[in-house]
């Protein structure tokens, strides 16, 4: 989906070219500084963005010489990049005591009636009045499903380092003289900075859109979801009610560093698809 941020540049009057260089898609901003203009990007990975890399190209006198400078500049607040969902339909849900968590919220007790489940009565209730107490129980919200999402490559126990966010790098200032390239794009492939063509996704992102499908495709349903993921703080797990939720939890979600252990019911999703465990 489409960030829209707010580009100000100051500094003596002088055209300049301003493009996020962090994203290989994001195009160029024309103009004269000073400038305070929007600018709408497309992000190109998941995860958690901290600051942007911004290349601004500007002009000597008589458009004579080209100086490109890079900054990283502090966003004001955390930008979380969710997965784009991978459509998944029809999930079928297993049978009731397969993955299910069911509801036990007690609302109340009442007396007993001809047909309530044995399982039901309140053995303290019903000591304390002498006779046979029914828990009552709020009204289901559906089932809830726990789903893991294991980010890891197929079959690996243990994953390395993994970088979260942008580095911060210091870059050197870049003359590129002459005036047989006016335009900005030009200007930027003379010094080796495009982007590199796309790749094939890696397994943990084929596996976070599966999971943002998948999880969309549960909400669908009426079924309420736990998710579970590693994150740098070490493993979450929660409930998660709506898509922008999972999309944030989805966005701060790394590879296991260790194995989390068997899962009790529920749904894994990894990059091989996604399975109903006992």
């Amino acid at each position: 989906q489409p960030v829209l941020t707010q580009v100000v540049v100051t500094g003596p009057p002088t055209p300049v070219w301003i493009r996020m260089s962090s994203l290989r898609s994001a195009p160029w901003l024309v103009g004269a500084a000073p400038v305070a203009s929007p600018y709408s990007v497309v992000p190109d990975a998941r995860g958690v963005y901290t600051q942007a890399s911004m290349a601004v190209l500007s002009t000597g006198p008589l458009g004579l010489v080209r100086v490109l400078r890079t900054h990283d500049v502090a966003l004001e607040r955390p930008l979380h990049v969710a997965p784009r969902p991978t459509p998944v339909t029809g999930v079928p849900l297993p049978p009731t005591g397969s993955g299910w968590l069911p509801n036990e919220e007690v609302r109340g007790l009442r007396a007993y009636r001809a047909g309530d489940l044995r399982r039901h009565v309140d053995a303290k209730a019903t000591a304390r009045t002498g006779t046979l107490q029914i828990r009552e129980y709020e009204p289901s919200l559906g089932p809830e499903v726990r789903v893991r999402v294991d980010l890891r490559r197929p079959f690996e126990v243990r994953t390395t380092a993994v970088t979260w966010g942008l580095p911060v790098r210091n870059r050197p200032v870049t003359a590129v003289s002459g005036t047989d390239q006016p335009a900005a794009e030009r200007a930027i492939g003379a010094i080796g900075t495009k982007a590199a063509p796309d790749a094939a996704p890696a397994p943990a992102e084929v596996a976070a859109s599966l999971a943002a499908g998948l999880v969309a495709a549960l909400f669908r349903q009426h079924v309420r979801v736990d998710l579970e993921t590693a994150e740098p703080v070490g493993i979450v797990r929660g409930a998660v009610h709506d898509t922008v939720e999972v999309g944030r939890r989805l966005a701060r979600a790394i590879p296991f560093d260790l194995d989390p252990g068997p899962l009790h019911g529920g749904v894994v999703v990894d990059a091989l698809g996604w399975r109903w465990v006992d």
